[in-house]
């Protein structure tokens, strides 16, 4: 195992690389957006986010806790790897099966399962590299992938392939690029290890991260929602800025993730709070950050996207406007399961996403893509409120004990 650095360089590390890779991501997203019917451009956000939901189903915490019990050497990279052998097998056997099913709806629709299959196998790969704090590689990873993607796709469209084609195809392949080199730099580290151990159940021991995992993944089946009781131009509406919001929950994500074995390892409640505080002014500027936007919206709109998507002002509106204590569950949520209460967290994301998915349902289709946006507020909101009452009577436990 590297040397572990301090909550804040981790934090600083996935951040950056983080920021690089949401920022080219939502480039790719806008500029296929301006240059796509906005019913096209719906069917292909559509497709990319069943992909992502898929996988993060499949998953259903097998990465968080991997992450957690190699870090604490629990589990050896053997085990790990006879685990994440089968779960990538049963990956591709369900990728096999779903682009079969679907390719005669078309390619977009098919696309879906290739998706699937390459973050599925990313976020696997990057288990190890998590567990051993190794925030460098990770950063340059993501780089690498954006980067890679973003290359190939003004490549294929000045070729003349057309957007939509080219938006799909660069993101499946700089996902590939990124996952061989990761699989390179884990060859190093592994030249000692015993690779004969056969496969393993992947899933044991998952239950409580899978749960959280589950409604975090569901979450992203707002766009497939909006998009089956609003219509594809709805949906397109929505999706032009749905992803412009993600960047400003990078530091949040990078920090609970550097913070979590900091947290794991104190001894009570208050004193994890201590060992991770001096890093919270992080927490704070993205909170700005995504207050920020709010009253930039109009023009930042109408620069990116033009006249076409001006109902998309309000929208992006209501989503940063929700962001802020997205931003702030992210952190509660995830220190909270490192101090083994991973059961209520669980508990409370599956009721709120639950709740929001419901609002879409019954609400989209007169509300269309702002009924989608207040849903995704209600959300947040909704769970930062149960979080912190939670939160605050296991710390009134802990006093009392």
């Amino acid at each position: 195992m590297t040397k572990r650095r301090s909550v804040s360089t981790q934090t600083t590390l996935l951040s950056l690389g983080t920021a690089i890779s949401q920022a080219i991501t939502a480039i790719l997203f806008i500029v296929t957006a301006r240059t796509s019917h906005v019913e096209v451009f719906g069917l292909v956000a559509t497709s990319i986010a069943g992909g992502i939901v898929a996988a993060g189903l499949l998953d259903f915490g097998f990465n968080s806790l991997l992450t957690r019990e190699l870090a604490s050497g629990r589990v050896s990279m053997t085990s790990f790897n006879s685990r994440a052998k089968s779960k990538l097998l049963i990956g591709l056997f369900v990728s096999v099966l779903w682009f079969a099913s679907t390719i005669q709806f078309g390619i977009y629709q098919a696309a879906s399962s290739l998706v699937f299959l390459s973050v599925l196998t990313f976020q696997t790969v990057l288990v190890p590299l998590r567990a051993d704090s190794r925030s460098f590689p990770i950063t340059m990873l993501f780089i690498l992938e954006r980067t890679s993607a973003m290359t190939l796709f003004f490549a294929l469209t000045s070729l003349g392939i057309v957007h939509v084609q080219s938006l799909i195809i660069a993101l499946l392949t700089g996902t590939c690029i990124a996952i061989s080199s990761a699989l390179m730099i884990l060859a190093k580290a592994e030249k000692n290890e015993d690779k004969r151990k056969g496969l393993a159940w992947p899933w044991h021991g998952t239950k409580g991260y899978g749960l959280s995992s589950f409604a975090n993944s569901m979450q992203q089946l707002d766009l497939p929602l909006l998009a089956a009781f609003a219509g594809p131009t709805i949906a397109g509406i929505y999706a032009s800025v749905s992803k412009w919001t993600q960047p400003l929950g990078i530091v949040a994500n990078a920090f609970a993730t550097a913070a979590t074995p900091f947290i794991a390892k104190s001894s009570s409640t208050r004193a994890a709070i201590q060992d991770v505080k001096k890093s919270f002014w992080l927490i704070l500027l993205a909170c700005c950050g995504s207050a920020f936007m709010i009253p930039l919206a109009p023009f930042i709109v109408d620069l990116l996207l033009g006249k076409a998507y001006a109902g998309s002002v309000e929208v992006l509106q209501l989503l940063a406007f929700g962001t802020i204590p997205a931003i702030l569950n992210q952190v509660l949520a995830t220190g909270m399961q490192a101090r083994s209460y991973d059961r209520q967290v669980a508990i409370i994301s599956i009721s709120g996403v639950a709740l929001q998915l419901l609002l879409i349902i019954f609400t989209s289709s007169y509300g269309g893509a702002l009924a989608a946006a207040f849903a995704y507020c209600t959300l947040q909101f909704g769970i930062l409120i149960t979080l912190a009452i939670t939160l605050v009577r296991k710390l009134r436990l802990e006093l009392n004990n």
